[in-house]
């Protein structure tokens, strides 16, 4: 597992939502009347599968139009990076210490199994809910694309010489992440553990769903349906008040292409509604996932 700052995953991007309305496409236009800087706004998927990282050329001149490019992290930030390692660790406290004999047994197993190479038993001392955000995070090694999408977006951006600017701090994160108790955590993880023991193929049709570009399909993952509320609440509310706090200032000045998980987007308290509470004109923006590309970058 790699523990380094990363938003939350394709488990939190594709959180059961209350209410999500008809909203279809994962690319926004963002713009207001009489307003040159146009921006845009992009659900992306944490993953690196190349299925969901290749784009038609809508996408492309949509992304290479703006200055800027916002996401909810900003991952070539070292010290956040640390600070998130260091939070993400238990107190006082080991992952048997959570569990029974036997289940303790059984969610060592699996998380052993989907380890990075050199990470060892690194999950025994993680928040449960880190643990399992960083086994659903692990890099397709058989496709063309080392890092998650959110991470090579700023990558693409850094190399283009736009300004990559992080929507949150990596305390912020966590604070969202640690509204439940250790115990409530451990018996989400196990209970995710024993419904999708084939955690590579889960996410794989994960990928075939977000593809797809149906916001309320990617809303309709059966196995998230447990979470409790204020996980949501904290997860998705809570946090797109705050993205959208940092963003609407940027896009009134620059062009700006806004990269967050899909799940961001939809609902009354999404990211679509908050940027059109705001004034601005937001209205889908077509465009295609292609065939994987040979090689990183395009």
């Amino acid at each position: 597992m790699n523990y380094t700052y990363r938003v939350f995953p394709a488990v939190f991007a594709c959180l059961v939502v209350v209410g999500v309305s008809a909203q279809s496409g994962l690319l926004w236009k963002v713009s207001k009347p009489g307003f040159r800087k146009v921006s845009y706004l992009f659900g992306t998927m944490h993953t690196s599968d190349s299925l969901c990282n290749t784009w038609s050329d809508a996408w492309w001149e949509a992304f290479r139009s703006c200055d800027v490019v916002a996401g909810e992290a900003d991952f070539a930030d070292f010290s956040q990076a640390f600070e998130a390692l260091s939070l993400s660790m238990m107190k006082d406290t080991l992952l048997s210490d959570l569990y029974s004999p036997g289940d303790y047994a059984f969610v060592d197993s699996v998380m052993k199994a989907g380890s990075a190479p050199g990470m060892g038993a690194m999950h025994r001392k993680v928040r449960p809910l880190i643990s399992m955000i960083a086994l659903m995070e692990q890099p397709d090694t058989s496709g063309p694309f080392e890092d998650l999408m959110d991470r090579r977006l700023q990558q693409m951006a850094r190399r283009d010489g736009k300004q990559v600017v992080g929507l949150e701090s990596a305390r912020e994160q966590m604070k969202s992440i640690a509204v439940l108790s250790l115990q409530e955590e451990a018996a989400i993880l196990l209970e995710f553990l024993r419904s999708n023991q084939g955690v590579s193929d889960y996410l794989y049709d994960m990928a075939a769903t977000y593809v797809q570009q149906d916001l309320q399909l990617l809303a309709e993952d059966p196995s998230m349906k447990q979470l409790p509320p204020r996980l949501l609440k904290a997860l998705l509310d809570e946090r797109n008040a705050r993205f959208l706090s940092r963003v609407v200032p940027l896009m009134k000045k620059k062009r700006v292409f806004c990269a967050v998980g899909a799940m961001h987007l939809v609902g009354d308290t999404g990211m679509i509604e908050g940027l059109r509470n705001a004034g601005f004109e937001v209205v889908a923006e077509p465009f295609t996932f292609t065939a994987p590309a040979a090689g990183p970058g395009r």
